[in-house]
């Protein structure tokens, strides 16, 4: 039971989805439950389930997407110089101004809460308040018929600037476009951003790192209350 709602797990072959049972019990709500600090309850109970953290395989090396009891982030992680410096290894897109504080958003193309963040941080990137580094992973291709690989693959080939526009191409059709091209470096540039985000301890998308005006870096999961405070907050 989470907040009043029995989970159910059902599995299907090696297709899994995860539903809510309405208090009546005449109906399901299939999704992810998120709490209003951004925690995600549904993967930290589903995380003891063998096989449920997806597993995601690029060019014929395996990343796990989390490891449940060994990394446990918390909201707020101060990162070290070590993960700092891995961070700006990744491969990312970029929008909006050069020179802006810039919040660094780990996103998996087709993760609807991924799309509904960008959605509310568009506006501070309008305004000149941020620039905007995506950086693509796939996580939820167990949930969605291996579509996210390819699809974080798409965005990856697309030059910095113009990620954003390959990634709304994706939003509207709800998948990969045939014409889209997605190359063997982009793969790599995958298989590395993967890496990165197993460092960090991702479990879910969209996560969120940035620099304080006091120089410290952080990372966090989900979207905070508050995004204006967070801006504000930001250091260059």
């Amino acid at each position: 039971m989470n907040h009043g709602l029995q989970g159910v797990y059902a599995v299907n072959g090696d297709i899994f989805r995860v539903f809510y049972l309405t208090p009546d019990g005449q109906a399901v709500i299939g999704g992810v439950m998120w709490e209003q600090d951004g925690h995600n309850v549904t993967r930290d109970t589903i995380a003891p389930i063998k096989g449920a953290i997806p597993t995601v395989t690029i060019t014929g090396a395996k990343v796990d997407a989390t490891q449940p009891g060994q990394i446990r982030p918390v909201p707020n992680t101060t990162l070290s110089p070590e993960l700092v410096k891995r961070v700006k290894q990744a491969s990312v897109g970029l929008v909006g101004q050069d020179g802006r504080p810039r919040l660094t958003m780990v996103i998996d193309p087709l993760c609807p809460w991924s799309i509904r963040a960008l959605g509310e941080l568009e506006p501070f990137v309008t305004r000149g308040d941020i620039q905007l580094a995506l950086l693509p992973i796939a996580i939820n291709d167990h949930e969605n018929g291996n579509a996210s690989t390819p699809a974080a693959t798409a965005l990856l080939s697309a030059v910095p600037f113009e990620m954003e526009a390959a990634w709304q191409k994706i939003i509207d059709l709800h998948h990969v476009a045939d014409d889209m091209p997605r190359t063997d470096e982009a793969a790599l540039h995958l298989q590395q951003n993967m890496d990165v985000a197993h460092a960090l301890g991702v479990r879910g998308t969209p996560t969120l790192i940035w620099r304080d005006k006091a120089g410290a870096s952080h990372v966090t999961e989900g979207l905070p209350n508050d995004i204006a405070r967070l801006v504000r907050g930001l250091g260059k």
